[in-house]
């Protein structure tokens, strides 16, 4: 049944107009400047956005996804979490892990295969991203470092079976053992593998992105640090053409950072993810992330030796905090929505022809009103 939206303002990456749009079977398949005197539901000037994508999320609501796969409750955990992120805006997302024991990642593959990706009540399910445990001890970060190991190919052979195939995204160290081999056969799976958590030389990364690394995990944070007489990953990462996350919480990127990556690399390559942990949508307090306590004050998480760990914003939050720093709403909606999309190579995160009819109604104040997933009006 095909479902016209008109008078809308809207804004996807490509455009920014008035005009209507037609859905039909859960996607968009057609979209028109100006105005039509068919009946449809009238937004009556309101904005439409492509709604939210987050790849790179460890949990929110009091909810950490690695502690709830080692419950074997990673299920029930999503099914809670989608119902509540996608009153923020957030339309998909991809359940996030740190580094584990074997048996608890191998059980967080096995239950997201038991996950219906798509949800009449929720954000849609995007697949799994491994965050570890094949990282780098010394750029550990808050993940735990007893866990950390070479990469394994049999290791990944199992997730990936386990999983009936959705695991989406791997972060990997570029120098730790069997790197490059472990590399290339992720990516011969379809696995989207991200260079993170790592010291490596500049020559280390750009093997790594030879080898078919296609992005970077939140750039600059437990990464080598640029000097210029040792570039590191850093550097390797900004020259090529991967994709870049950024945590655009403004504590583990200040805003002149996340300026500079823009304008170096252009607005194309870059990925607003949340990394966020279990006290986003709460408050201060004590939390979890994986095996490590995390104490949360005045919007900030940090490990009991004082290290970062995930941030607690939502895509709410970046969307406002980058309309504020000057950029513009369809710079915003590429780098919340388009990009991450990009980055799996699915058809989301835009308002054109061919895209799954999920976007966000915004009233004149930019406060969310609606969100609809293929079509359908969920909040």
């Amino acid at each position: 049944m095909k479902t016209l939206f008109k008078n809308a303002k809207i804004v996807s990456p490509e455009y920014e107009f008035i005009g209507y749009f037609v859905v039909d079977n859960g996607k968009i398949v057609k979209v028109r400047e100006g105005h039509t005197l068919e009946q449809g539901i009238d937004l009556k000037g309101k904005i439409v956005i492509p709604g939210f994508i987050d790849i790179h999320v460890h949990g929110g609501f009091g909810i950490d996804f690695t502690e709830e796969a080692s419950k074997g409750k990673l299920v029930e955990a999503i099914e809670n979490y989608r119902r509540k992120i996608v009153k923020l805006g957030v339309t998909s997302f991809s359940p996030t892990t740190v580094t584990s024991p074997h048996e608890v990642l191998l059980q967080a593959s096995k239950e997201i295969s038991e996950v219906n990706m798509e949800s009449d009540e929720g954000a849609r399910v995007l697949g799994l991203h491994l965050e570890g445990p094949y990282i780098s001890p010394q750029a550990a970060g808050a993940q735990d470092v007893t866990y950390i190991r070479p990469a394994n190919i049999k290791e990944l052979e199992e997730y990936w079976k386990s999983s009936n195939g959705r695991i989406a995204s791997i972060t990997v160290a570029p120098e730790i053992e069997n790197a490059l081999d472990f590399i290339e056969y992720a990516t011969l799976l379809g696995i989207h593998v991200s260079i993170g958590h790592t010291n490596a030389t500049y020559k280390q990364a750009i093997d790594a992105i030879r080898a078919g690394a296609d992005r970077a995990t939140h750039l600059f944070d437990a990464m080598t640090k640029i000097h210029h007489r040792d570039p590191g990953a850093v550097i390797a990462i900004l020259q090529s053409d991967i994709m870049v996350e950024l945590i655009m919480d403004t504590i583990h990127v200040v805003p002149d950072m996340i300026k500079y990556v823009i304008s170096t690399i252009g607005v194309k390559r870059v990925i607003a993810v949340t990394d966020a942990m279990a006290a986003a949508g709460l408050g201060d307090g004590e939390y979890v992330l994986g095996s490590k306590k995390v104490k949360v004050t005045c919007n900030t998480a940090r490990t009991e030796d004082g290290r970062l760990a995930g941030s607690v914003a939502t895509m709410d939050r970046y969307f406002y905090t980058l309309l504020m720093m000057g950029y513009s709403l369809s710079d915003v909606s590429r780098m919340l929505s388009l990009n991450p999309a990009r980055a799996l190579n699915l058809k989301l995160g835009c308002i054109k022809p061919g895209c799954n009819a999920d976007f966000i109604v915004l009233n004149s104040d930019m406060k969310i009103e609606e969100v609809h997933i293929n079509g359908k009006k969920i909040v």
